[in-house]
């Protein structure tokens, strides 16, 4: 059997499959920081912004956005869950937290690995990753089509907060699973899944959203990753690739705990 096809075929395609094939070593993991000194610690803006993914963070250069800093939870989110009468009370508390936030995109073209260009100024923010099928570059089976761009988000909470945005996230995975949004065309449906993500900081989530559209291939799901490193929240996600993304969120993580845990 192919190998995307046997990844296809596993009931947990995370114990060694990315989206495009085989992980080479194994799933990604990246240790937390809960336990260790200064694990309560808060951060800036600024102190955030240079814990971001490097644009040689990848096997492929990337072209990253400017990066935005305090934006969190406030000119943005994702998912309508206000259409959602069930999860009110926990999309209100989740909607309170407050803290200081960087985050960027990285994209990268189909010869990203041959240098780097200047900032993609038409990337997305970071709830708002692009789609587009990609490999992952540890992943032994390779095309040239451009990888999806990976959007980065860090956030500065303490570590009880950042623990409870990720159970709110995922009360309001399981109370809405699906949702209505507004469109100029029409309104339309989402639906949504959480499950927690093993080996990656001191806890951590999937979350999967997906269209339905009149055939499997109208409407890929997106995926999204959300860690806790001590009180830092690490949101990333590279569109409809499920292994990229989860290998980015490790990435960011050993990333996080390098730059502001030592």
């Amino acid at each position: 059997m192919a190998r995307a096809a046997l990844c296809g075929a596993l009931i947990a395609p995370l114990a060694g499959c990315g989206a495009g094939g085989w992980f080479s070593d194994g799933p990604p993991s990246a240790e937390g920081v809960d336990g260790r000194e200064g694990a309560a610690k808060t951060f800036s803006d600024v102190q955030l912004s240079g814990a971001l993914l490097a644009d040689d963070a990848f096997a492929e250069r990337a072209r990253p956005t400017d990066t935005a800093v305090g934006l969190f939870n406030k000119s943005f989110g994702r998912g309508d869950w206000g259409s959602c009468a069930r999860g009110k009370d926990a999309n209100e508390e989740l909607l309170g937290l407050r803290g200081a936030s960087a985050q960027q995109v990285l994209a990268f073209d189909a010869g990203a690995d041959e240098g780097g260009g200047g900032a993609d100024e038409g990337a997305g923010g970071a709830d708002e990753a692009g789609g587009g099928a990609g490999e992952l570059g540890s992943v032994s089976d390779q095309t040239a089509a451009p990888r999806p761009p990976v959007s980065q988000r860090l956030v500065s909470l303490r570590p009880a907060e950042a623990g409870r945005y990720l159970e709110l996230q995922r009360r309001l995975g399981e109370l809405c699973p699906t949702t209505m949004e507004d469109t100029e065309a029409a309104p339309i449906t989402r639906h949504h899944s959480v499950k927690k993500l093993p080996r990656i900081g001191d806890e951590a989530i999937l979350e999967t959203s997906r269209i339905p559209g009149s055939n499997e291939y109208d409407h890929r799901p997106q995926y999204t990753a959300e860690v806790r490193v001590g009180g830092v929240l690490v949101t990333v996600s590279a569109g409809t690739d499920e292994g990229r993304t989860v290998e980015a969120a490790a990435k960011a993580v050993d990333r996080v705990r390098a730059e502001l845990y030592g």
